[in-house]
């Protein structure tokens, strides 16, 4: 194990202390005060696709309805800003999710937004790899539920979305920015995003997507690395109070398993910034890719194209009649309870722990969802449902399930 400590730099940059690194990592031509403050050298091989998350010591990265609640939870470190930034001004494109956005009213997803003490060497770093002065933003989102008010979008980025989100968007995102459809509905399938950046030329993505959008990369197979900050505070749970962990809305353990090696670890004070290479889920990763579920509002027109429609409410939609709804089954078995569904009560701050307890409640159904998840491998699969909202309600969990990103 080498240990190696750090100079004083000249910017008085944070300084953080190497403790470990795995021999032959990449490294890039850093300018020296980078290389001073991160407490030794950096790089990646291309391509690559590398995330970057806070945790508390109990595991929580995310408080939702807290601004901006990472920086609470690293309780405002300097040092986490920093690798932050760096992380940023090694990438090509960063990735967030559309709740991320709306949860970071003024971010920029800039390295010197994010620690601008360090802004000159950063540039530096980027004109040495002769990457654009800022990488590019790319927001996920399959509904096209954005605000096109937001600065990240004034200032020009793309939005990932279904090809019905892209209409939603059509003449109201600013000339800067651009829609770019991947596939016909929500949700949006990470395989194609990724490839979608892929032919943009974007070789290094770092996601900065919250829990749930970082489960949906790992569970296909697509994160290659992880940058995890260990925070020395307790955030705690509740029920009533949900906080979100590193993996939400995905499962592997028992059924396939994710090994996180250990590339390199520093320390400033009592945070632990640590680098992982991540394996691919194994075989045994319940679900496959091969099957076809879609999602569908009851009153949205019928179409041959839906193959095998199942409406998976306990109520039937109002004002819907039979003939309209063209339905092949109705699994009211698989709803969520009576009790459940009116805690909810389609409140989107409740979804976290609605999907938790669902989850729950499904365990008793498992040869049906088995069933289901034979007829989509050899047909489509439409899942009917009467919200208007549609990401948070029960068909998204349930399709989650059925697609083996989840598992009850």
């Amino acid at each position: 194990m080498s240990v190696a400590t750090a100079k004083p730099n000249s910017l008085a940059l944070p300084t953080l202390e190497t403790l470990y690194e795995a021999r032959r990592l990449p490294e890039f031509d850093l300018p020296i005060g980078l290389v001073e403050a991160y407490g030794g050298r950096l790089g990646f091989t291309e391509p690559r696709l590398f995330a970057n998350f806070v945790s508390s010591l109990d595991g929580v990265v995310a408080i939702p309805g807290e601004i901006r609640s990472s920086r609470m939870i690293s309780g405002h470190s300097e040092a986490d800003r920093f690798v932050m930034a760096l992380l940023r001004a090694c990438a090509d494109v960063v990735v967030v999710g559309a709740n991320t956005m709306q949860s970071s009213p003024d971010g920029r997803w800039t390295a010197e937004r994010a620690y601008p003490p360090a802004a000159t060497l950063f540039a530096e770093l980027r004109r040495s790899r002769h990457r654009p002065p800022r990488p590019t933003v790319a927001v996920l989102s399959g509904t096209g539920s954005v605000d096109p008010r937001h600065p990240a979008l004034e200032a020009g980025a793309l939005v990932l979305t279904s090809e019905r989100g892209a209409a939603r968007l059509r003449g109201r995102l600013p000339r800067a920015s651009k829609a770019l459809p991947i596939g016909a509905e929500a949700p949006i399938d990470p395989v194609a995003a990724v490839a979608a950046l892929r032919r943009r030329g974007h070789e290094l993505i770092l996601s900065e997507g919250g829990p749930t959008a970082f489960g949906a990369l790992v569970a296909a197979g697509l994160v290659d690395e992880l940058f995890l900050t260990t925070s020395p505070v307790l955030a705690g749970r509740s029920l009533e109070h949900s906080r979100l962990a590193l993996v939400e809305n995905s499962e592997f353990l028992p059924a396939t398993t994710v090994a996180c090696e250990l590339l390199d670890l520093k320390r400033a004070g009592s945070q632990l910034f640590a680098r992982y290479q991540l394996s691919r889920p194994g075989a045994g990763l319940r679900g496959s890719s091969q099957v076809d579920i879609r999602l569908k509002r009851a009153y949205e027109p019928a179409s041959s194209s839906d193959g095998h429609r199942v409406l998976i409410d306990r109520l039937w939609p109002r004002g819907l009649s039979k003939k309209r709804a063209r339905l092949d089954e109705w699994e009211k078995t698989l709803a969520p309870s009576s009790e459940l569904r009116q805690w909810f009560g389609h409140d989107p701050a409740r979804f976290p722990e609605f999907r938790r307890r669902y989850r729950r409640e499904l365990k008793a159904q498992e040869r049906r969802l088995q069933d289901l998840r034979r007829r989509a491998r050899h047909g489509t699969l439409t899942l009917v449902y009467a919200a208007r909202d549609t990401e948070h309600n029960d068909a998204v969990v349930l399709a989650e399930l059925l697609r083996g990103r989840a598992s009850p």
